[in-house]
């Protein structure tokens, strides 16, 4: 169901003249082009369906019975096709089913149809099935991940301050999110694009100083170059 191709926002290249801020322009300009293939997706269904069987101590029936359940929409949803209005009805009822149920069950639900969402472009519909990913579980890993994709959704719909919200809060997830720069120099980038270079540079700053060795690091401290002149 979840397309297979992933671009990272780590890219690499070699710099075009002296200071290379081309080679970093182009690198931007590749991200805001393809931000919707930045997607952050919460890894394996199965993998993500096992987890809550060890993370959470609840009655043994009740999580075997919500396991066989997400994996059984699952399945279906992966044999149909996408465009069918069976699959529409199928997701309908796995909201249904996602909306009934608390924790990591109800969110895990929710993403399965905010993925299927966002593969059918339909980004207010994965926007909306994100964020209630992360009402779900609000202290789980799978939180921050689902607000960073709501806030690919969000700029898709060209929504910057709802992105920069939503990323924002993503970033707020240090100690258990591993996307947290990436989430920093998307709010810089949409900074940028609203022309507001104080904002960027305070952001870009923060990742050069809290995240020196990190790959985005190097792009930040260019933009803070040329923000800066």
């Amino acid at each position: 169901m979840a397309k297979k191709t992933r671009q990272n926002e780590k890219e690499t290249a070699k710099a075009d003249g002296a200071s290379g801020f081309i080679t970093v322009e182009k690198i931007l300009n590749f991200i805001q082009k393809n931000r919707k293939g930045l997607l952050i997706f919460l890894g394996c269904v199965v993998v993500g369906i096992i987890v809550l069987a060890v993370v959470y101590s609840v009655n043994e029936s009740t999580v075997k019975k919500n396991i066989e359940q997400l994996t059984d929409y699952s399945e279906r949803l992966t044999g149909l096709d996408a465009e069918s209005p069976e699959a529409a009805e199928l997701v309908a009822e796995l909201e249904q089913f996602a909306e009934s149920k608390s924790g990591y069950a109800g969110a895990q639900a929710y993403n399965i149809a905010a993925s299927f969402h966002a593969d059918k472009e339909e980004w207010a519909a994965a926007e909306a099935a994100w964020l209630k990913t992360a009402a779900k579980a609000p202290k789980d890993f799978l939180a921050p991940s689902a607000l960073f994709n709501a806030a690919v959704a969000a700029e898709e719909q060209g929504d910057n301050a709802k992105a920069i919200d939503y990323y924002t809060q993503a970033a707020e997830f240090s100690g258990m999110f591993g996307g947290v720069v990436r989430a920093y120099f998307a709010i810089g980038r949409l900074y940028e694009s609203e022309n507001n270079a104080t904002a960027a540079l305070e952001i870009y700053e923060k990742i050069v100083m809290d995240y020196p060795n990190d790959e985005l690091a190097k792009l930040a401290q260019s933009r803070i170059i040329v923000l800066s002149n």
